[in-house]
Formats: C-alpha cells, structure tokens, sequence
C-alpha cells in the first residue's frame, strides 16, 4: 500500500535562500539606523495612535541551545512555550521513512540545563504526525496541537487534527471533534478551562479551506463556529487574553489560486468576527498574533510581498514601520511589562531579534559560529520576561538539509 505523507504549507510566501554576507550586513546596518515611523494603513480614515510606549529593551545575550535531528530529511521546530527558567516545551516535526513512519511529531523539555527530546505519546498507528502550536497553562497543564495520519486512513489521504496534553508525567492523546481534513496551527491558553486552537479543514467536491476553531472547556474540545471569507480561508495563529478577548489571523482567498488576503478574527466571548483591515485588498498573510489586552494587539506577515508589522489600538490599525524588504517575521511575542519582540528569517551565522522600543523596531544580531552560511527561519518566539526570550525554527545550510536551531536570550 502506498501512503501519502502530510503536506505542511508553510505560511510566510518564500523563503529568503539567496541572502549572503554582504546583503545580510547592509540589511542589519540598514535595520539599526532607520527610524520605524507610524502610519495608518492606507484607506483607514480614522486617527490612529502609535502603539503604547514599552520599556527600552535591555541588552540580551543569545545562547544555542544544542538540540537532535532525529529524522533524516529534514527536521524543524514550529513553537515554543516557556513555564519558567527551568521548564518550557518547544515542538515541531521531521520527515524521513523510519518502516512504516513517513515523519513524526517532535517535542523538547528545557530542564534548565539540556533541551531534552522525550516521547510523544503518539500510538505507532500514526505514520506521519507533526505538532505546530505548544501553549502552557502550568507545568503540569500543557497542550500541544498539529495534525497526524493513520494508517488506517492513510489509503484515503485522511489526515486528522491532532491534539496532545502534558499532565505532568506523560504526553497523551486528547480526542479531536474532527472528522477529517483538519490541521491545527496554533493554541492558546486563558486558563485549565478555556484553551484555544486554531488551523483549517480542507474539503473536497469543490475544494475549500474552512476555518477551524477548538475550545477546551476542561472536560471535551469542542468546534466553534467561525467565519470564512472566499472560497480558501486559515488560521495560523492565535492569542488568548481573557475569555471575552481572543485573536486569530491568517490567509483567505476567493477562489483556488487566487492571491491571498490578510485575515483577522476576534472572539468577544459570544461569537467569532472579522475584524475590518484596511489592507483586505492588497495581497498578503497575517502569521503571527500577540494580544496584550483588546486595545494592544500586535501582528505580523506579509503584504504585497513586503514585511508586514501592525498594530492594534482598539479602535483602528497602524503599520508599523522600519523591517528591510528582506526581513520578512514569522512569529510575534511580549512580555508581561509589554516589550515586544519578533522574529523571522535570515542568512546563517547571524540571527535577527527586532525588539519594539516604544518608538522603533531595534534589531540585535547573535552570531554563532557553530554555523555554516545558509538560511535561518525562526518560526516560534514566546517570551517569559523582557529578559529571557525563546526562539525556534531550522537552519537549512548550503546544499544541506534542514536542521532544529534553538536559541534562548537572556539579560
């Protein structure tokens, strides 16, 4: 029986591979000398405040964290979810034929020491699984969520959302409301009793994208109704402030192969809406989401194939400026005081963190030695404090495949 494996559409539009030294360098000096000044998107009339001024960030020492590479063709890590200095969770995935497996899930524990790979939990009936979104409500209370296929199923290309929970001694499989066709993005926690996950159910006969919202309220995960807009719309990511205040971005389009358009939901603890962007005309993606309260929302992608950072002021959207046309984000976070961090892709040995001082986006540079020229994509950022910051992705080097690349910074 021949088995199809699971086809992980990345969301940023490209991949920065022919970046080198020198245009690395003349970005990064670029990055560190323009001011990032505040508009308001064009079309949107209204008067817009600049986002509310964070702490200067403190200088941080970035660290690699050495990681594995279990799998033989290329293994990466999608998120990550600090508990505290000396406990947080990163997962991911990797492809390579081990007997009837055709990839599997990944998960790591920072003891405060090692990033340690430890089971997954996962039956051996799931020959392809991969894990996208990690979010931790408490050491003993952690939720992980991707999509998987079984063997079973595996003749009819029926992939299935997956959703793993973190008790405090093992990884356990948590049954899904899906029938099919599902992938699960991200998650995100309010408390042990209103966990959010976020993806897309594929359909066929037409084909078409739907949205796809889960609610955890602490017995069963439940499907929430959610809008679409077009024919092909997904979630990529999604950040929980309180039960009454929860937002997801991603992707929609019209129909099969046409451009994609930026997508933004809220949860006001009755319904899921589109929240107006002044953009929805241009092309482009929202990958990243991090709301602080339900006037301070921050998000990151793509628009019209340039760097895309806004935010959210509760009443209207500006755009954030001051990222070079190659510095495209993956992923947004903030601390508890507020300071904003982001990151995204870049040419090996140097790895970006752009920082929001409150007035500009400030780029620190940590450079590693241990690598080779190539590519960089750091696809999950979480911040525990303003001082100690996760990031995680795979580094691809020249000719090579991709590798996990782990980096925590701390003051």
């Amino acid at each position: 029986m021949a088995y199809r494996a699971l086809s992980h559409r990345r969301p940023t539009p490209r991949l920065l591979n022919s970046l080198v030294y020198g245009a690395l360098a003349t970005l990064l000096a670029t990055l560190l000398t323009t001011l990032a000044s505040c508009s308001i998107w064009p079309g949107d009339t209204s008067t817009a405040q600049k986002p509310t001024p964070t702490p200067t960030p403190k200088p941080l020492v970035a660290n690699l964290i050495p990681t594995t590479n279990p799998f033989s063709d290329l293994n990466e890590l999608i998120a990550v979810a600090p508990v505290s200095a000396t406990d947080a969770w990163v997962v991911g995935f990797g492809k390579g034929q081990v007997g009837k497996s055709l990839g599997g899930a990944l998960i790591y524990h920072w003891d405060g020491t090692n990033l340690k790979a430890v089971p997954t939990g996962l039956p051996s009936a799931f020959i392809d699984s991969r894990l996208l979104g990690v979010a931790a409500v408490s050491a003993n209370d952690v939720w992980a969520v991707g999509e998987s296929l079984q063997e079973t199923a595996a003749a009819f290309g029926g992939n299935k959302g997956l959703i793993e929970h973190w008790n405090g001694a093992a990884w356990q499989v948590i049954p899904s409301p899906g029938q099919g066709g599902e992938r699960l993005h991200a998650v995100a926690a309010v408390s042990a009793s209103d966990v959010w996950a976020v993806g897309r159910v594929a359909q066929q006969n037409p084909t078409r994208n739907r949205t796809l919202v889960l609610h955890w309220n602490g017995s069963a995960w439940q499907n929430i109704p959610s809008p679409n807009v077009g024919d092909l719309s997904e979630l990529l990511a999604v950040s929980a402030v309180a039960p009454n205040d929860v937002w997801a971005v991603g992707k929609s389009s019209q129909t099969d192969g046409a451009p994609s358009q930026r997508l933004v939901m809220h949860w006001d603890g009755t319904a899921w809406t589109v929240v107006s962007d002044p953009l929805m005309t241009g092309n482009g993606v929202l990958q990243g989401v991090k709301a602080l309260s339900s006037k301070d929302v921050w998000v990151v992608g793509v628009n019209n194939d340039a760097p895309l950072v806004a935010h959210w002021d509760g009443a209207a959207w500006t755009e954030v400026r001051g990222l070079g046309p190659d510095n495209v984000p993956w992923a947004v976070t903030a601390a508890p005081d507020g300071a904003v961090a982001l990151v995204g892709e870049s040419a090996s040995p140097s790895i970006p963190l752009t920082r929001w001082d409150g007035t500009r986006l400030q780029v620190t540079t940590a450079q590693s030695p241990d690598l080779s020229p190539g590519t960089i994509v750091m696809q999950g950022i979480a911040a525990l404090s303003a001082t100690e910051i996760w990031a995680v992705g795979f580094y691809t080097p020249q000719g090579g495949k991709e590798q996990t690349i782990a980096m925590r910074l701390t003051s």
